[in-house]
């Protein structure tokens, strides 16, 4: 049976897995994950939802594999719930204050300290942004603040000066993507329990800077590095300098639309032609072999044989096609320069069920011209479910669970209710510790 402090539910949705864990936080402050499930995803493509009915029932599956793990019934009501978003609305831009006096101005020397009253106007501030209609706030993250003259200040608190402005960048969505996900959630969750629509606590994550918390350190962030999280629906892509996001985006053209063309050159079901993506197919016909052939299945039954440089050939035209989309952001201007420049020292970071396709960095660096690696969510250590920290498909999920522990405040303990008929399958056992010293990336999040 786990503690029931502080602990949290991650969801992951995505076109192709829907994954569910419960973490928790012990007293040491270390991060613990007791059980996760997972769920072929259906009725949610690209980022949206399409079915309800099929999308609430994987949630639902996954929810209860969870349970079943931990030999208990989960109650939503007692824990916040961090789930994923993505989707072609799903945008950040940067914006900034207008300076102000600092509060406490001496005047006679006409200077101030700056004290944690000044902060939370500033930040009240850049909460303030007014929206278009339709579209609602993810999160505000403070980049840095000035003082005078004095640019890219961390933290102001105790410094001296006449006037103070803040950065910040804004992450949003449809209001009625929000409003699809939470619906399709909160009925998964009325499955097994009545009456929760009024107290379930639903909390949207954008699903690259998840992954960067899982993914980046916090030096590469610091010296500005890119992360584009390549997942079977969507492409989610976020750019770090001096620690904080300076760029989000996301498009629905991602790692589905290669099994889409190896479906339909091999005139295969879905499932077979995934198959042969994740086993055999190359990003670039260079590194397949040349004489290397496979055996593919065919729809109407029988089989015959295919060479995986004639695979790969189909593969990197698509490959390349999805850097180029990232390339054309990443050359778009920032204060006369551009998002390139910025990363130019650690390049791009790929993470994501498609990181796994054999050589796609060699096409990133090609479309690129940039250094590119493959990001394993590999911050937090977990032990006992050690596929967590080798494979990218797990990078959104894990960082939902360290984004939900560093920014939700805690007033109760969790409880939950035994399951009906005594416990079932054990709770397996959780390890990995969490790196005391969490990334301050994104510690001014303020959640809507």
């Amino acid at each position: 049976m786990i503690s029931a402090d502080k602990t949290i539910m991650a969801i992951d949705i995505g076109s192709q897995w829907v994954k569910v864990a419960v973490a928790q936080q012990d007293e040491d402050t270390e991060l613990r994950i007791p059980a996760y499930g997972i769920c072929a995803s259906e009725g949610f493509v690209n980022g949206y939802v399409i079915n309800v009915e099929k999308l609430e029932k994987c949630i639902y599956s996954a929810i209860n594999e969870v349970q079943q793990n931990l030999g208990e019934d989960i109650d939503p009501s007692r824990m916040p719930i961090y789930y994923s978003i993505s989707g072609d609305k799903v945008s950040g831009k940067n914006t900034d204050t207008e300076m102000r006096h600092i509060h406490d101005v001496d005047y006679t020397t006409k200077i101030g300290k700056v004290s944690d009253e000044d902060i939370r106007w500033l930040k009240n501030s850049l909460e303030a942004s007014i929206l278009p209609t339709g579209i609602k706030k993810i999160a505000m993250i403070t980049q840095c603040f000035q003082i005078d003259e004095r640019e890219a200040i961390e933290n102001p608190v105790g410094l001296y000066g006449q006037e103070i402005k803040a950065a910040g960048h804004l992450v949003t969505d449809a209001q009625s993507h929000i409003a699809d996900l939470e619906n399709v959630i909160t009925k998964a969750f009325a499955i097994d329990n009545d009456g929760i629509d009024d107290d379930i606590k639903l909390i949207p994550v954008a699903a690259s800077l998840a992954s960067s918390l899982s993914v980046l350190s916090e030096e590469e962030k610091e010296a500005g590095v890119a992360l584009v999280d390549i997942g079977e629906g969507c492409s989610d892509l976020s750019v770090f300098y001096n620690k904080y996001p300076v760029l989000t985006w996301c498009s629905a053209k991602a790692g589905g639309i290669i099994t889409k063309d190896i479906k339909t050159f091999l005139n295969i079901g879905v499932g077979d032609a995934e198959k042969i993506k994740k086993e055999y197919a190359y990003a670039t016909p260079t590194k397949a072999g040349s004489k290397e052939t496979i055996e593919v299945p065919s729809i109407t039954g029988g089989s015959g044989t295919l060479k995986l440089e004639t695979l790969a050939a189909w593969v990197y035209p698509v490959a390349k096609f999805l850097f180029e989309n990232v390339n054309n952001v990443l050359d778009s201007n920032i204060e006369d320069t551009t998002y390139k420049g910025i990363i130019s020292q650690n390049g791009i970071v790929i993470t994501g069920g498609t990181a796994n396709l054999k050589e796609i960095s060699s096409v990133a660096m090609e479309v690129l011209q940039l250094p590119v690696k493959i990001g394993k969510p590999n911050i937090v250590k977990i032990s006992e479910f050690p596929n967590m920290n080798t494979d990218p498909s797990f990078s959104t999920l894990l960082g939902l669970c360290i984004y939900g522990m560093r920014n939700y405040e805690f007033s109760t303990g969790t409880k939950r209710k035994k399951r009906a008929g005594g416990s079932r399958t054990k709770s397996k056992n959780p390890a990995g510790n969490l790196i005391k010293d969490f990334w301050e990336t994104l510690k001014n999040i303020q959640i809507s």
